[in-house]
């Protein structure tokens, strides 16, 4: 296992700034689950620790997570408690605007005899089972909503968890099973009640407590959105048999399959979210790949957010030279730097995406990639290094 990421104590000033570059949520609950996905959590480009800075009443850690840039925040115990998942995700989707919520960490299974330890739930709904009506003559109805986690999540995780594998004792493997997970405020260590709960709801396969707050928190704003738990115990009354190991096992399981799934480039293009794709060397880039349209100082910059109105003299003459380029020869440079991928070249506008390689190249820093591969830096040191 990868060690814990250290950190760098960062502003809250500073953090907004990454704001537009930060699309992807990650929620945990307990110490133990934030420490295995801290485990993968690696810096941001350019950066030596994860950011770690606070809001308000919550604090954030920014790195990268597979090949995605990421915000992660640790919520309370429960949905509707202070400092639950609801609350935490409300605030953390007004201060980070994400496009994708995922909560990850620990849960309860159905039935030790058919799940292990260690066996991934990816929720298919989350089912509300608390939510109830007593009548008169003390006939209970379920009044509980049932929510679908998005399609598109569902999807990636159900379509690309082959060949992910991750060892939960000897010769036994995690298993990610997929269907309704309830949940509801009541920390469960009891038989009885556990399957009263599912002969009432027969198709969920284990159950959490922060699934609804995720769900309402998500919904309310219309975010993409996600439960990914791994069985720690399974609710009969032995919850405090070999505790903090089996939630040790179940968080690293959670961690693990979805790390494997953002280590995918293109499972959120849907969602125009891109990953972040490894740099290339400079000498990747030859100069005889590079093939000029016109001289640069003909080019007139178009207004370009948060590009064209720097008014930095070496901005704008690196944007002069990457657009005095063919648009054949900025799709070269990108795709090497891993700021364009072939689909966007065939279905997309190739003027605008070309551009938008420039505005993705000073979001994730890498101008001074750029610089290299358009100019002999004898003559034209390289202001971004």
């Amino acid at each position: 296992m990868a060690q814990i990421s250290t950190y760098k104590e960062t502003s809250v000033q500073a953090l907004k700034k990454l704001k537009k570059e930060i699309n992807i949520l990650l929620v945990t609950v307990t110490p133990i689950e934030s420490k295995a996905l801290h485990n993968l959590l690696k810096p941001l480009p350019e950066e030596r620790a994860v950011l770690k800075g606070s809001s308000e009443n919550l604090t954030y850690n920014v790195g990268v997570f597979g090949k995605y840039k990421v915000c992660h925040v640790e919520s309370k115990m429960g949905s509707v408690a202070v400092g639950g998942s609801l609350m935490t995700i409300q605030q953390a989707i007004t201060d980070w605007s994400p496009k994708v919520i995922i909560m990850l960490g620990i849960a309860f299974g159905k039935d030790k005899e058919s799940q292990n330890i260690g066996d991934v739930l990816v929720a298919r709904h989350i089912q509300q089972y608390q939510h109830k009506k007593i009548t008169k003559t003390g006939k209970t109805e379920d009044r509980g909503d049932k929510h679908h986690c998005s399609p598109t999540l569902l999807d990636r995780f159900s379509a690309y968890h082959d060949g992910w594998s991750y060892s939960i004792a000897d010769s036994v493997s995690s298993v990610v099973r997929i269907g309704d997970v309830l949940s509801g405020e009541v920390l469960i260590d009891n038989e009885k009640y556990r399957n009263k709960l599912f002969e009432q709801y027969s198709e969920a396969i284990g159950g959490e407590m922060e699934g609804v707050g995720v769900a309402n928190a998500a919904l309310t704003k219309a975010k993409e959105w996600i439960v990914v738990k791994g069985i720690c115990d399974f609710a009969d009354g032995d919850k405090g048999k070999h505790k903090t190991q089996n939630q040790q096992i179940a968080a690293g399981a959670a961690a693990s399959l979805c790390e494997f799934i953002l280590n995918h480039s293109y499972v959120f293009k849907s969602l125009k979210i891109n990953a972040l794709l490894e740099p290339p060397k400079k000498q990747e880039i030859q100069a005889t790949d590079i093939v000029q349209e016109i001289s640069p100082d003909e080019v007139v910059i178009p207004k370009i957010l948060g590009l064209t109105d720097n008014d930095m003299e070496a901005n704008r003459k690196l944007i002069r030279a990457f657009l005095s380029l063919t648009v054949s020869s900025r799709f070269h440079i990108g795709t090497l730097l891993g700021l364009v991928d072939p689909e966007e070249v065939e279905n997309g506008n190739s003027e605008e995406v070309s551009t938008q390689i420039l505005v993705r190249a000073k979001e994730q820093k890498l101008f001074g990639q750029l610089w290299s591969a358009l100019f002999d830096e004898k003559n034209d040191p390289n202001p971004f290094k």
